[in-house]
C-alpha cells in the first residue's frame, strides 16, 4: 500500500510511469545498474529521467517487509549511495523521492554513509541537506555509541558551514544534539559485531574500535 504522504509531493505524472511497484519483488539490483552510468558520472540524467527513477524507488520502498529485506542485503549502501547523489537537485519532486528512500532506509549499519556525504560536501543543496539531516535525527534516537560520536563530528563540521541566516538549519542541530542526549543520558552501547560488520562493508574505512 502507497503511504499518503508520497502522493502529496509525487504527481500522477510520475506515478503512472511507474506502474504497480510491488515492494516484495521490486528488482533493486536491476535499479543500481540503470542509475550507474548517473552516479559514476559516465553520463546525466534529464530531470524528468531523475525524478522517475527515484520516485519509483520512493514508491517500492515503502511498506516494512520491502524495508527489511533491502536493508538484509549490502546493496543498500549502493541504494542510499545513488539517492544521495542523485538527490542532490533543485528539483523538489526528485529531492524529496530521494530523501524517502534514505530516510526509510537508513540505520546503524549506513548512517556513516549520510554522514560522510555531508561532511565531504559543502556544495549540498540547502533543502536536501536538511533531510540528510532529519534522516541523522532518526537514527540519532537509537544509534551505538561509535556512531553518536560520528554523529556529533558531522553535525559540528555542519553547524560551522552554515550560513548566519540558516535559522531552520541550527535548530534541526539542535534538536539533534537533544536528541543524541536523550540517546545516551543512560549510556550507549557499542556497536553489536554482526551489525559492525555489515556496517564496515557498507561504509569502508570505519569500524569499531
Amino acid at each position: 500500500m502507497r503511504r499518503k504522504f508520497v502522493g502529496l509531493f509525487l504527481s500522477a505524472a510520475l506515478l503512472a510511469p511507474v506502474h504497480e511497484v510491488w515492494a516484495g519483488d521490486y528488482d533493486v539490483e536491476e535499479w543500481i545498474g540503470r542509475v550507474k552510468p548517473y552516479t559514476s558520472g559516465a553520463s546525466s540524467p534529464t530531470p524528468d529521467a531523475r525524478a522517475k527513477l527515484l520516485t519509483e524507488l520512493s514508491v517500492a520502498t515503502e511498506d516494512r517487509s520491502s524495508i527489511d529485506r533491502i536493508r538484509k542485503a549490502d546493496s543498500v549502501a549502493a541504494v542510499i549511495g545513488s539517492s544521495l547523489i542523485l538527490g542532490n537537485t533543485d528539483d523538489p519532486i526528485a529531492r524529496k523521492a530521494a530523501s524517502l528512500v534514505i530516510i526509510n532506509l537508513v540505520d546503524n549499519t549506513t548512517i556513516c554513509l549520510v554522514t560522510d556525504h555531508l561532511r565531504r560536501n559543502n556544495g549540498l543543496n540547502a533543502s536536501f541537506q536538511l533531510n540528510l539531516l532529519q534522516a541523522i535525527r532518526l537514527v540519532g534516537s537509537y544509534a551505538y555509541r561509535e556512531n553518536v560520536t560520528d554523529v556529533v563530528g558531522t553535525i559540528d563540521d555542519v553547524e560551522r558551514r552554515l550560513p548566519t541566516d540558516a535559522d531552520q538549519g541550527r535548530r534541526l542541530v539542535a534538536s539533534i544534539r537533544e536528541t543524541l542526549a536523550k540517546n545516551t543520558e543512560n549510556g550507549t552501547s557499542a556497536i553489536p559485531a554482526a551489525l559492525n560488520d555489515a556496517r564496515t562493508r557498507r561504509c569502508p574505512g570505519t569500524s569499531s574500535k
